[in-house]
């Protein structure tokens, strides 16, 4: 299932990209070297449009989950649908260095319940994904230049936020807040040195 298109050089890290419970939607995330293939292995070609395009590009596309993959946790869930099960999902790619992480990544967007999920990831591990480490994808948009240090901090502090008054410090700072006021601060200092000079 090989398509033309570039490796990243990093491997290939996934995780589920939102918030634990049950929801409308549910977001799958996989980026690095073989992301595109590992999706495909699941879900088929199509992905490779997106990756031929250059550009982000969302497809269609069926999933198969294998449930094979399911731990035992899942075996009510197996058990109703089959040996295996097809489910709609919308497959958001991003070939590298237009991505987030600027290696090339792909979100499937799926249900949301969070078994779904699971079986997701599980599949994606399966194609040859690792797990992600907490905060792995944010390193790795800080690492290719995608993001500065302090909209770094601001993810990880937005992800740590316990109120409503954490979460809009944070949002202020992945904003650029803490960058704007460095910035003033550096450009008064310059015009006060320029006399000196």
């Amino acid at each position: 299932m090989a398509a033309p298109g570039r490796d990243s050089g990093r491997d290939a890290i996934a995780a589920i990209a939102v918030p634990r419970g049950a929801a409308r939607r549910g977001v799958v995330r996989v980026s690095g070297a073989g992301a595109f293939e590992a999706v495909a292995a699941r879900s088929g070609d199509a992905v490779f449009a997106a990756r031929r395009a250059g550009r982000p590009t969302a497809v269609r596309a069926r999933w198969v989950l294998a449930l094979s993959d399911a731990p035992q946790a899942l075996a009510r869930l197996a058990a109703a649908l089959g040996p295996a099960a097809e489910i709609d999902v919308d497959l958001w790619a991003f070939p590298a260095p237009r991505s987030y992480t600027g290696d090339d990544l792909v979100e499937v967007h799926a249900p949301g319940d969070p078994q779904t999920l699971d079986l997701i990831l599980r599949g994606l591990l399966a194609a040859g994904a690792r797990p992600a480490a907490a905060g792995e994808f944010t390193r790795r948009a800080a690492e290719s230049g995608r993001l500065d240090l302090t909209r770094a901090e601001a993810v990880a502090a937005l992800i740590r936020a316990r109120d409503d008054a954490e979460r809009r410090r944070a949002l202020a700072l992945l904003e650029g807040g803490l960058a704007r006021e460095t910035q003033a601060f550096v450009d008064r200092l310059v015009a006060l040195l320029a006399p000196l000079e």
